[in-house]
């Protein structure tokens, strides 16, 4: 392949507008449109267009899969994870160095100190409607089978919750650092 070639490949990742690319790698302004139709059409230059873009999707993946794990993070936070409790029973914040990698993802600030200190978290409900909206949990219908809803709720949990890289037991609890995830009566 040549260097125009390459360089009008790599304009029209730009703004994919054949024209202009052409125009940028060099080629006449004249006929460029027709230059950048032509180009498009070469097997060598169609294929290294076809390469970048399955390169550029996956990229792509690969960030809405790092921001939907964000979100989980924030949706499934817990408050415990954040506390410890002294010998009289009185809460204080967990040493930072304790917290689980991702833990740190849902805290939004913390303050004070001299045993005065706090933590917020980031919004819980709004990470929890971002990934509804993800798994069009709350899309329009006009009759609902109650059967088929529980079964949705399932479905919908246990692909969220393969997201965030949650285990099942033997008996098919979810389990976030070794421990049952929800209560045994919310299982479902």
């Amino acid at each position: 392949m040549r260097k125009r070639q390459r360089r009008f490949i790599e304009h029209y990742f730009r703004d994919f507008n054949a024209r202009q690319a052409a125009i940028r790698a060099g080629y006449d302004e004249r006929n460029a449109a027709t230059q950048g139709w032509r180009l498009l059409r070469q097997k060598a230059v169609a294929a290294a267009v076809a390469e970048r873009a399955e390169a550029e999707m996956r990229g792509l993946r690969r960030e809405a899969d790092r921001i939907v794990l964000e979100f989980m993070r924030i949706a499934f936070s817990d408050m415990r994870h954040y506390l410890v409790a002294d010998e009289a029973g009185r809460l204080a914040l967990a040493e930072s160095a304790s917290l689980a990698p991702g833990d740190s993802a849902a805290v939004q600030k913390v303050g004070g100190g001299g045993g005065a200190g706090f933590i917020r978290l980031h919004d819980k409900a709004r990470a929890l409607h971002a990934l509804g909206k993800r798994v069009e949990l709350f899309e329009r219908r006009d009759h609902v089978d109650p059967a088929e809803l529980v079964a949705e709720r399932n479905r919908v949990r246990e692909k969220l919750f393969r997201m965030a890289g949650l285990q099942q037991d033997a008996e098919g609890n979810w389990l976030l650092n070794g421990e049952p995830l929800l209560p045994p009566e919310e299982e479902g």
